[in-house]
């Protein structure tokens, strides 16, 4: 199955060109061209920038949780006008970061 995901057609399905929605953002088939496939040279970037400096992100065993910490700080944000953003998303940073310890995924 695995081998059916990488080949080319099935990369191809999965950037989306005729089905609607992109589900593979960058080829893990080398022989498969995003940026080609999609004819918009913006995703020729995107590839160099994460072959140079990406990184996959640590297995996160809860992501409900990380996901309703940023969805509790980032709505405090924008439903207080008065509120210092810089300080806020610093704090959200700080509460994000003591999850991804706690679950022991940090990178």
């Amino acid at each position: 199955m695995t081998k059916d995901i990488e080949a080319p057609p099935g990369q191809k399905i999965g950037l989306g060109l005729d089905n609607g929605g992109i589900i593979v953002r960058l080829p893990v088939n080398t022989t498969v061209d995003g940026a080609a496939e999609r004819k918009d040279p913006r995703w020729d970037v995107f590839q160099k920038v994460y072959d140079e400096h990406g990184r996959n992100a640590p297995a996160l065993p809860n992501w409900a949780t990380v996901r309703q910490i940023s969805a509790e700080g980032l709505n405090g944000v924008v439903s207080e006008c008065s509120r210092d953003v810089a300080g806020a998303m610093g704090e959200l940073a700080d509460e994000i970061d003591a999850e991804l310890e706690k679950q022991g995924a940090t990178g």
